[in-house]
């Protein structure tokens, strides 16, 4: 189970050719994140680009910095790419500190 990002912290761009299916059967995720096993989106900070497939990130009440990251930029003008973004409550996340490195 995956529970960083930061093995991600050098990716600057998803193409989106291979994409992903998830148990539902919903086909063509680029991005995938759902769960429990992780808490924060840190290790995405070079990201610049997400070309092709659906993003979503599903994350628990415990994930913050997901609202920090410009989805819009990323996905340019196809941003209806985008099919949830949730995480933590702003409560919480105001007493966490992100960790950059």
């Amino acid at each position: 189970q995956l529970t960083t990002l930061a093995s991600l912290s050098s990716l600057q761009r998803i193409g989106g050719a291979a994409t992903y299916t998830n148990p539902a059967g919903d086909a063509g995720y680029a991005v995938y994140l759902s769960g429990n096993g992780f808490s924060d989106l840190a290790g995405l900070q070079t990201l610049s680009s997400i070309e092709g497939g659906r993003v979503k990130i599903a994350g628990p009440s415990t994930l913050c910095y997901f609202d920090k990251v410009n989805w819009y930029a990323l996905l340019g003008p196809n941003y209806y790419r985008l099919i949830e973004l949730t995480g933590g409550t702003a409560t919480y996340c105001q007493t966490r500190v992100c960790d950059s490195s």
